[in-house]
């Protein structure tokens, strides 16, 4: 019965060195989201039908009172130290449109500017042999032009915290691009059918996880936001929104959203995915890096004469937590463990 006893108390010692073990095996509480804009056209123009899409330029009725001010910018924390970059300001080496330098929390891993292949950003991912990191990166590859050059787009934000022991690290960032242009509707459009289009194609991506060891108040989450707004400047001063389209993968019947209509409407650019629980593993619109765009398409309703603002945003965010149990509480599983062992050894004899 001896023999017995000693056979559980080894049992259950071996059994808490392992436990201690496995909460640093494969640990990473991982989170990236990004996407992808093409082919971006907007159109300023008249509707000479009856479909309410503007199809003739009349620059007499309504035009861009001056040019579109795009703005790339990243940032990116690691255990709440890190930085920022914006261009205009600290700009790469693209000379087409803005190109925010990648941002890096304290401590990551180098990153280089728009490190890509094709339209997709090259990621570090959530290997177990990979470091904390966290960074932002950001581009306006090409703005649109009168003689019909696309906006290109692309953001991306990624962040991993592995755990090698009892240790609570956090990291978070974010990037953005925007696009704003002033537009005056002149007295034309009270009898004109004035309006504003806006077409694009986007691929994006999201994916969230914590291991299975990840203790309590972990958390990975990835964060997609994508919106267009257009702004009537009030003659007594202020603002009112007139337009707002925030893409979420949802044509409703009659396709009316605030302010305009929406057609097309492929998958959503404003979601979050996240996991709070360990082993959870949440991922949206893969597989990443896939080439699949969808297409989107929207217009506002007639305009009103008057000074327009229009505001195209998109960003990316990650926030990831990753906690471990305190050394005392395996410490208590492996005494409890013991216990048994010594109630069995009892049971025995």
């Amino acid at each position: 019965m001896k023999t017995k006893y000693k056979l559980l108390t080894i049992t259950a010692s071996l059994l808490a060195c392992g436990l201690g073990v496995s909460a640093n095996a494969n640990a990473n509480a991982y989170a990236v989201a990004t996407d992808n804009i093409r082919n971006g056209s907007v159109f300023i123009g008249v509707d000479t039908g009856t479909d309410g899409i503007p199809d003739t330029i009349n620059a007499a009725a309504i035009n861009v009172a001056s040019p579109p001010a795009s703005v790339s910018a990243t940032s990116a924390t690691l255990n709440g130290f890190g930085g920022s970059s914006s261009c205009p300001g600290a700009c790469g080496p693209n000379m087409t449109g803005p190109d925010a330098l990648p941002s890096i929390g304290t401590g990551s891993p180098a990153r280089g500017n728009e490190d890509v292949t094709g339209a997709y950003y090259n990621l570090f991912g959530y290997a177990s042999t990979q470091p904390a990191y966290s960074w932002g990166d950001a581009i306006v590859n090409t703005e649109q032009t009168l003689t019909g050059t696309p906006i290109v787009a692309r953001n991306a934000a990624e962040s991993n915290i592995p755990g090698t022991g009892s240790a609570a690290s956090d990291a978070r960032n974010s990037s953005s691009t925007a696009v704003i242009a002033n537009i005056n509707a002149g007295s034309d459009c009270n009898t004109l059918k004035c309006a504003i289009s806006f077409s694009f194609d986007a691929d994006p991506y999201i994916h969230a996880l914590l291991d299975n060891n990840a203790g309590p108040g972990s958390v990975a989450r990835g964060v997609l936001t994508f919106n267009i707004t257009l702004t009537q400047h009030l003659a007594g001063g202020g603002t009112v929104t007139v337009f707002d389209w925030a893409p979420d993968g949802k044509v409703v019947p009659g396709g009316v959203i605030p302010g305009g209509t929406e057609q097309l409407d492929a998958e959503s650019l404003n979601l979050t995915r996240e996991a709070l629980l360990k082993g959870q593993d949440s991922e949206y619109s893969g597989p990443y890096a896939g080439g699949f765009f969808g297409s989107y398409f929207a217009y506002t309703n007639y305009l009103l004469p008057g000074s327009y603002t229009l505001s195209i945003s998109m960003s990316e965010a990650t926030d990831v937590l990753r906690t471990v149990p305190e050394p005392g509480s395996l410490a208590l599983l492996g005494l409890g463990l013991t216990g048994l062992a010594v109630v069995r050894r009892r049971k025995w004899h």
